[in-house]
């Protein structure tokens, strides 16, 4: 019985000292805080790319109304401003605006990055256009100058 036990605590002593390495590999023990070392360690497993992702829709699609807009930002100029994440507006194929500038919303509960967000567009496009562009602005605020990013979509 008292192999058994001499055993067990081996183990465990083992299982707490790899622990330990693999929490000093990642740099865990490094000085700054708990939630900048989370956030690199999310973002270095996750290998997210670096500014503004649109997750739908894809670009060239051919989109039907309402549309919904999904994606994230994650740095490189793209910084969330309040519970915003950027505006998003639709031009015609001919550069005329379809709509004013739509807000991309994030949840409340958005601590770090990346900052996902939503939108609804709805509108009925006018007859005879068949694509779009929507042109994201990110409005850093500051005297900086903006980030734009521009996304080509169709219409069904």
């Amino acid at each position: 019985m008292r192999t058994y036990n001499r055993g067990i605590i081996l183990t465990l002593i083992l299982i707490v000292i790899g622990f330990v390495l693999v929490l000093t590999l990642i740099g865990f023990f490094r000085t700054g805080t708990l939630d900048s070392k989370l956030n690199f360690t999310v973002k270095s497993i996750l290998k997210e790319p670096c500014g503004l992702s649109i997750k739908t829709p894809h670009l060239h699609e051919s989109v039907t109304f309402p549309l919904e807009i999904t994606g994230y930002i994650n740095g490189c100029g793209w910084e969330p401003r309040d519970d915003r994440a950027g505006t998003v507006v639709l031009y015609s194929d001919h550069g005329m605006p379809l709509t004013p500038p739509v807000t991309l919303l994030m949840p409340p509960q958005a601590e770090r990055e990346p900052y996902y967000f939503e939108s609804i567009i709805n509108i009925v496009p006018p007859s005879g256009t068949k694509e779009g562009i929507l042109i994201f602005e990110n409005n850093r605020g500051n005297g900086l100058s903006p980030e734009f990013e521009e996304y080509e979509i169709s219409f069904k």
